[in-house]
């Protein structure tokens, strides 16, 4: 089962809330500089603030990743999606993922996010990259796809869940090169922002909370050395989150495959209940 990013945003929230952690929406970093002991950062609106360190955890186009290693483009993987939600189905049990292969280079996945609404997202090939901004799109839009996309003609459930969708959102598939460290003095990165990966392995947001969880236990172990609390961190998390972007992109390609014989051998795995990459390292993990 999934779970909506809202609802774990909102759990987040009330929980900085409740230790009276103030928190400041609508800022967006410009500027970052370091001093022996500081670091300074400037918003777009103009303010100012100094601190001890700094985490950047501002995703694949991470400004903080700009100011401390250069500017890097993320990479295209050169397919799209689009997600929606809808109203759940009777034919699908409440645990279930459905996983549709289609020809000419086409995935569909759905999963329930909870008793009333699921998830879907529809894989395709698409040479021109579409910003990932996260923002729903609009209702001609939704009935545009609906009209015209070849996933609204395939068999129940399928069909079903795209025509009942409230929600669209279209995004391109990025990846970021391999980042040799993921700090610099008093600034560390987590999440995409270090490490950025395709969605086909359903790592990203999980590899955040990974990367929180070792950053905290290992800077808490260093507490009077941070430089050596970020290098173990970054030592420790790199191979894994390395290897899971390769293999999201690998499980992308298999979904999409045009080809009759990448297309054959794949579905004589699946038959076999195989899968492409053997996956228990990336769900089997104990922190």
């Amino acid at each position: 089962m999934g779970v909506k990013r809202t609802v774990v945003l909102r759990l987040l929230h009330d929980e900085l809330n409740r230790q009276i952690i103030p928190v400041y929406f609508n800022k967006s970093l410009c500027e970052l500089s370091q001093s022996d002991d500081h670091v300074n950062v400037q918003f777009e609106d103009g303010s100012k603030v100094t601190g001890d360190y700094l985490v950047g955890a501002d995703g694949l186009r991470s400004t903080v990743r700009q100011r401390l290693f250069g500017f890097d483009q993320p990479t295209y993987t050169g397919l799209t999606q689009t997600i929606g939600i809808s109203d759940r189905i009777d034919q699908l049990d409440r645990s279930t993922i459905l996983n549709v292969y289609g020809d000419k280079g086409t995935h569909f996945i759905t999963y329930p996010f909870n008793s009333k609404e699921a998830c879907f997202a529809c894989t395709y090939r698409e040479p021109i990259a579409n910003n990932e901004s996260w923002r729903s799109i609009s209702n001609e839009q939704i009935l545009k796809f609906i009209q015209e996309c070849g996933f609204a003609e395939w068999a129940s459930p399928v069909d079903k869940l795209i025509s009942n969708t409230s929600r669209l959102i279209k995004v391109g598939l990025y990846d970021r090169p391999e980042l040799s460290t993921w700090y610099k003095d008093h600034v560390v990165l987590v999440g995409d922002a270090a490490h950025a990966t395709s969605p086909h392995l359903g790592q990203g947001a999980n590899q955040a909370m990974e990367d929180a969880y070792y950053l905290i236990k290992l800077w808490k172990s260093n507490i009077d050395n941070h430089i050596n609390a970020f290098e173990n961190y970054t030592q420790l998390r790199k191979t894994r989150t390395t290897h899971l972007a390769q293999a999201a992109r690998r499980q992308g390609e298999a979904r999409v495959c045009i080809q009759a014989e990448e297309c054959q051998r794949r579905n004589e795995m699946l038959r076999k209940n195989i899968n492409i990459d053997d996956l228990r390292w990336v769900y089997g993990i104990e922190l």
